[in-house]
């Protein structure tokens, strides 16, 4: 036996035993988990078109692939407005996509723009709080001192009450500002 035939003889066993023990694929449940498949609350039409692709890799739909992933966004988008208008165009795949792809945007433009006035409150109310939250002296300082404190300026300040002496020096000394102008005294 010459080396070309060896060759060929080593080949066809190789496929022999391909055809042997590579598991056949049940088409009938294959296809199933394809029309079975339902686009999730959570999910994009993008990544949905792509797992309906991928399953549909193995299905032999041939000529017929772009027309059963139509059919089923078509059939199980999670929006029942996407489903409706897809129904009313009959549009070919890439058409169906572009559609759902824009009407899944216009409605979270709408969700943006439908903020309730509760929520906007609470969210002004919120930057504000943090606006105010102290992140060091100089903050503290203008804070509590009634306008900006630089050198020597705290004594043309209006006088403050014992008591507002006393509330900022201990918040002061909280904060780990220890340091207290000369003539003011804390009651620490």
């Amino acid at each position: 036996m010459g080396d070309g035939q060896t060759t060929n003889v080593f080949d066809m066993s190789v496929q022999m035993l391909d055809i042997q023990f590579t598991p056949k694929t049940n088409l009938i449940l294959q296809r199933h988990k394809f029309f079975s498949r339902v686009q999730q609350k959570d999910e994009d039409i993008a990544s949905y078109v792509a797992s309906l692709r991928g399953l549909a890799l193995s299905y032999e739909f041939d000529q017929l692939l772009d027309s059963r992933i139509r059919d089923q966004l078509v059939r199980c988008a999670s929006d029942k407005r996407i489903r409706e208008k897809l129904l009313k165009k009959d549009p070919n795949l890439e058409e169906a996509i572009q559609i759902a792809k824009r009407m899944e945007h216009a409605a979270v433009w709408l969700q943006e723009m439908d903020v309730n006035p509760k929520q906007v409150e609470q969210g002004i109310v919120a930057e504000i709080k943090k606006k105010e939250e102290p992140h060091s002296a100089m903050r503290w300082n203008r804070l509590h001192s009634h306008g900006p404190v630089l050198r020597g300026e705290w004594r043309s300040l209006p006088p403050l009450s014992q008591a507002e002496l006393d509330h900022d020096c201990k918040v002061g000394e909280r904060m780990g500002l220890a340091a207290v102008p000369h003539g003011w005294k804390s009651s620490g």
